[in-house]
């Protein structure tokens, strides 16, 4: 190799670090999140921006056949084919739980990742039982219009920190750590967008579609709230009457109008027993 295809040849790991939310479904300890919070790996990957130049290799990675310079945008690194026929396996090296207002850190580990939604199931565990939350299925009968209530931790509310003073005779040192503080946002159901290879209601349901319909964002909820962001991805969606009926899990910019989207908590449940989905 000369000097320029040695940096080529160069692995670069891809990792980062990342928060998000999520919420207790049972007393011990099952949590539901989005699965790009859960496994970062199983979504598309944002490059660099210093990785927009780059080569392109045959098939036996043996000669440079071109060259782009504009990174994908669409890769996702645990569906990649181009080492192992079921892709890559990626690893959190640390994953840690907060609840509101507690300085504690629970280690938590992944227990399943949904196939067909961005929905991921997370254990702790603790000897206390742990209060959950009331989920209620309402694919068939959610209209727009209907109440909306988002909780969740968005890295662009402002922090709020404490001081840990350390009892400990061998490490006195004190801590200066963020206090978790959720951030209440409410609004409305504003679509209900429905992909016909997803919908599992009766013929008479209020979620009914053709058989040709598709969303190019999936089976979602839009809503009207607009003060979440990155780190509210994984948080409940409530109803009125305080159920979780959806999990926050993307918002994006089209003609200078945010729009928030949440998963119908039915692709959470297909994770908590042992009869899944279809």
């Amino acid at each position: 190799y000369g000097e320029e295809d040695k940096q080529f040849a160069k692995s670069v790991p891809i990792n980062g670090i990342h928060s998000g939310t999520g919420f207790v479904v049972s007393s011990d300890g099952f949590i539901l999140t989005a699965r790009h919070i859960a496994a970062a790996w199983k979504t598309a990957y944002v490059f660099p921006a210093e990785s927009n130049f780059g080569v392109v290799y045959d098939a036996k990675k043996q000669n440079i056949i071109g060259i782009i310079n504009r990174a994908p945008t669409d890769w996702v690194p645990g569906e990649s084919r181009q080492e192992l026929r079921d892709g890559f396996e990626g690893r959190n090296d640390h994953m840690l739980v907060a609840f509101p207002g507690s300085e504690n850190r629970i280690a938590a580990s992944v227990v399943q990742l949904s196939p067909r939604h961005d929905v991921a199931l997370m254990k702790i565990a603790l000897p206390d039982s742990m209060p959950k939350v009331e989920i209620f299925d309402n694919y068939d009968g959610i209209q727009p219009g209907d109440v909306s209530v988002i909780l969740g931790y968005p890295s662009a509310s402002p922090p709020v920190y404490h001081l840990i003073k350390s009892q400990d005779v061998f490490n006195r040192e004190a801590k200066r750590d963020e206090l978790p503080d959720p951030t209440l946002s409410v609004g409305n159901v504003g679509r209900v967008l429905r992909d016909d290879t997803n919908v599992r209601a009766s013929a008479t349901s209020a979620s009914s579609v053709r058989q040709d319909t598709y969303s190019e964002v999936g089976d979602v909820y839009q809503l009207t709230i607009n003060s979440t962001g990155p780190g509210g991805s994984g948080g409940p969606v409530f109803d009125d009457r305080g159920r979780v009926v959806g999990i926050l899990f993307a918002r994006g910019q089209r003609d200078g109008v945010m729009l928030t989207y949440a998963v119908p908590i039915r692709y959470g449940k297909e994770l908590m027993s042992v009869s899944g989905g279809r």
